[in-house]
């Protein structure tokens, strides 16, 4: 944290307006960004703050009101015309290419001249990677890396571009806490040497620990503006979400947890001795009717690897996977869903149908398992209907389309998916990503009423307040293996992630 209050605006919004039909999602915000600065900026799912980005980076045009860069006009009118003016974003939903490499992607091959030197290329990139602090495989196509990895490739690639303005959304959300800290530390040496930076989050320890000034949106306006040193997780909560302050104590245990006997229930999904090279050496997994199993590990633990493994979204090379007493085929992620295994992927778009409308997307998983089984348009409605009221999914009607909802509460339509598929087995891969902390409240008591009414539940995550938050038993990943079971004891979020670390 570098900046002062007298240093200059490099970029100021003034009464800025957007509606999409008829719904307001920016009411008259003013703010500006200033040299050396890092602004957190906060809300709830559907306050905005996606809006507001996408006006800062010529995607979206406002009503209403005026950006200025260096204290004049500008109307940016596509994203490129944003970057020619030293704007840089790093969206939650990546924009990479799969089938290139990491290097290719961090540096481009065209930045290399008419003749690719594919040396230069690696060497760039290998040096942008070193500036952050990690080490991927450059030669690795970014379509094989996990959705922390290919965030950690974007990060990179927007920073290796030297932009004044730099724009995050939630860019710790699919990283573990070491590659968190170092992703901070690139970026108070990025503000200390004159860059203004802003990163969208849910995550209020992180703002308070890393941010200059804590921006509060809320109902598409600009609430409050904080200074960490004179506030509290409390205070940002209440300006957020209101009467909702609670929700906090409902998500985030305080102190140590503790986890409860282990379950005496019959097994319901048997997962043992996986392997999936490189990622995965050797994991065993077990989880009974009714049972929450955490599964928790850094971004190189191997845990996200070993899910996809399991439902055969990942190849896997050794180990068997029982749903009761039916083996489940490898790599054929048809046969986990018939087996009664639903999947919730870390990355939404390998999920939705983001053209497609909520009730289309809500009942996608019961038209796969059966696929001669035609949903009445009317019965499709009042279900989804139920579970949008269930889940409190903002702004959303049956007949609306996804992609015109919130990261966060897109992430819910896959949710409310797998709650009508109703599976003996899920497995939830950061099922609370980009959702504010309200959001991840509903989720853990649905996670939780699903366990007692029998389903065996494994939560896959990255974020140890969740995995403590919901879970009766806590397995940790570390290098490919399983190497520490928590049950029956109390735990602290210190103590696991120092287990997962080592």
């Amino acid at each position: 944290m570098t900046a002062t209050v007298t240093a200059p605006a490099v970029m100021r919004v003034e009464d800025l307006e957007v509606s999409y039909g008829g719904v307001h999602a920016l009411r008259g915000v003013t703010m500006e960004v200033r040299a050396g600065e890092i602004c957190a900026l906060l809300g709830g799912n559907g306050a905005g703050k996606s809006t507001l980005m996408k006006c800062l980076t010529g995607v979206v045009q406002p009503d209403a009101g005026q950006v200025l860069v260096d204290g004049e006009p500008v109307r940016f009118s596509s994203p490129s015309q944003a970057l020619d003016a030293g704007v840089r974003v790093v969206y939650q939903e990546l924009s990479l290419f799969p089938t290139l490499s990491v290097a290719e992607n961090i540096v481009g091959a065209a930045g290399a001249g008419k003749v690719v030197r594919w040396k230069k290329v690696a060497a760039e990139a290998r040096a942008a990677m070193r500036s952050v602090g990690v080490n991927l495989d450059l030669d690795r196509a970014v379509g094989q890396l996990a959705v922390g990895e290919q965030q950690i490739v974007e990060i990179v690639r927007a920073v290796r571009s030297r932009g004044r303005v730099l724009i995050l959304d939630e860019p710790t959300s699919a990283l573990g806490r070491e590659q968190a800290d170092h992703l901070f530390e690139l970026l108070d040496n990025l503000a200390a040497a004159g860059n203004a930076v802003v990163f969208v989050t849910q995550d209020f320890g992180d703002a308070l620990r890393h941010a200059d000034v804590i921006r509060v949106m809320r109902e598409g306006r600009l609430s409050q503006e904080f200074r960490p040193g004179e506030t509290t997780s409390l205070e940002l909560i209440h300006a957020a979400f209101g009467a909702d302050r609670n929700v906090l104590e409902s998500t985030y245990e305080s102190g140590h947890v503790r986890l409860p006997a282990r379950n005496d229930q019959p097994v319901v999904l048997d997962a043992r001795g996986i392997q999936s090279l490189p990622m995965v050496g050797d994991m065993s997994l077990t989880a009974h009717r009714g049972e929450v199993v955490g599964l928790y590990g850094g971004l190189d633990s191997g845990h996200l690897a070993f899910a996809q493994a399991l439902v055969g979204a990942r190849n896997r090379s050794a180990g068997k996977v029982s749903v009761g007493e039916k083996t489940v085929g490898a790599n054929n992620p048809a046969a986990s869903v018939k087996a009664g295994i639903g999947y919730l992927s870390a990355d939404r778009r390998e999920g939705l149908a983001l053209s497609h409308d909520v009730a289309d997307n809500v009942t996608l998983a019961n038209l796969t398992r059966m696929s001669r089984w035609l949903v009445p348009a009317r019965k499709e409605q009042s279900v989804t209907k139920e579970l949008i009221d269930t889940l409190r999914i903002r702004s959303a009607r049956p007949d609306v389309a996804v992609d015109t909802l919130s990261g966060g509460n897109q992430q819910k339509v896959l949710f409310a998916r797998w709650m009508l598929f109703d599976p003996e087995v899920l497995v939830l891969v950061e099922p609370t990503r980009g959702m504010d902390i309200a959001a991840k409240s509903d989720v853990i008591r649905i996670i939780r009423e699903r366990a007692e009414q029998g389903t065996a539940v494994v939560v896959v995550s990255a974020e140890a307040e969740i995995v403590l938050s919901v879970s009766d038993r806590v397995l940790v990943a570390r290098k490919g293996g399983i190497t520490r079971e928590f049950v029956d004891e109390e735990v602290s979020v210190s103590e696991l992630v120092a287990a997962a670390t080592g």
